[in-house]
């Protein structure tokens, strides 16, 4: 290993330490809050419905599925009218993103990107890594789309209003300029808005299903009628969620930023020991949904590889 390399190494590792300790002091905050009025939280937990935690479940895996398409579609709209990249090979795109998810957790989440064009070597590696680029963007800005209704369901919290509007604002303004740098750079040709549009859809129709599994949630232990509000309030925290976890990048997984995202989000609905706790098990369905899908996609691209040998 060189200087430069190693160089590269401690700083990821560096990073890698200094993301877990964060996460663990906002968890250490957020945990010393249930812990504080563990009473009610235990009565609620207590009558805790498991099959509106199967129904969470269900809808996070769709929800993660939903959002393999949209990086399928980005790898199209990459790749050309001419490439060629069938619904045959969603298999293999399907099983590359769930292998990813792992790569969160490790000290730098490149290794999402890594592990992605790593289980698709059969494919062209600059399609392949010109997607990945352009799947952040496109997700980011449908990230910022989803957050934007958060600022007026908020609004009476003026810190978060400016920090959200802040964030928005600061999306509007480097996405479309980072969008043109990474075009001019790759020397690809203009991607057709309606590929642009499509794959920013897509991904919102995955926030659709993720919403739908924290509702199903809160549900399961708390009793919150799910209205119209309430349903745009779970949207739009959704995404800014998201776009807090891009910012704060160093944290594995965004362990615990996600979670005083949400508690923050919904205090305003719930008691903020019950928010918090929503937020954890929301945390426990998703990994378990990635345990799942793993596999499960491992098998099928294998069962779908053997079909078209024959």
């Amino acid at each position: 290993m060189n200087k430069s390399t190693a160089t590269i190494t401690g700083k990821k590792l560096a990073q890698y330490v200094f993301g877990l300790l964060v996460g663990g002091v906002i968890f250490y905050f957020l945990g010393r809050i249930v812990a504080d009025n563990w009473e009610g939280v235990r009565n609620n937990l207590k009558d805790i419905d498991y099959l509106w935690v199967a129904v969470s479940l269900i809808c996070y895996l769709t929800f993660y599925t939903v959002n393999s398409t949209g990086w399928y579609q980005s790898t199209k709209a990459i790749a050309g009218e001419d490439a060629r990249i069938t619904p045959k090979d969603f298999p293999n795109f399907w099983y590359a993103f769930n292998i990813s998810l792992f790569g969160r957790y490790t000290p730098s989440k490149v290794f999402m990107y890594i592990f992605r064009a790593a289980a698709l070597k059969d494919f062209d590696k600059k399609i392949v890594t010109l997607s990945l680029y352009f799947d952040t963007i496109t997700f980011s800005i449908a990230s910022v789309i989803a957050a934007i209704p958060f600022v007026f369901v908020r609004s009476s919290q003026y810190t978060s209003y400016s920090v959200i509007l802040l964030a928005v604002a600061l999306a509007a303004a480097f996405v479309p300029k980072l969008s043109q740098v990474f075009f001019k750079k790759f020397h690809i040709p203009k991607v057709k808005i309606e590929r642009l549009v499509f794959s920013i859809v897509i991904y919102l129709i995955s926030f659709l299903f993720m919403a739908l599994a924290m509702a199903a949630t809160i549900i399961s232990f708390y009793t919150l009628p799910i209205d119209l509000d309430i349903f745009i309030l779970i949207y739009s925290a959704i995404g800014v969620s998201f776009v807090f976890s891009n910012v704060a990048f160093f944290v594995p997984a965004s362990i615990g930023v996600r979670e005083s995202i949400y508690a923050f989000a919904f205090s305003s609905v719930m008691p903020l020991e019950i928010a918090i706790t929503m937020g954890i098990i929301f945390r426990l369905v998703s990994i378990v949904a990635e345990l799942i899908l793993l596999p499960t996609s491992f098998y099928l691209r294998e069962k779908f590889a053997k079909v078209e040998a024959v």
